[in-house]
């Protein structure tokens, strides 16, 4: 028998659908010299969207 898996708390909502702020954080971050790679799903990274959220007093979904 495997031990079980350790459990892990995620912050904030899991959203399946398309990021409505993707398009608007990614310009705020390429205008702010952060790197643009973020692979290929395409989600925004937390340490970005945390930068976003800081700078701008906005809290993305």
């Amino acid at each position: 028998m495997h031990a079980p898996l350790p459990a892990y708390t995620v912050r904030g909502s899991l959203s399946l659908g398309p990021d409505p702020d993707a398009d608007i954080i990614r310009t705020w971050a390429a205008e702010h010299g952060y790197p643009l790679n973020w692979g290929p799903s395409g989600h925004v990274p937390t340490s970005i969207r945390d930068a976003y959220a800081h700078a701008t007093g906005r809290r993305s979904h």
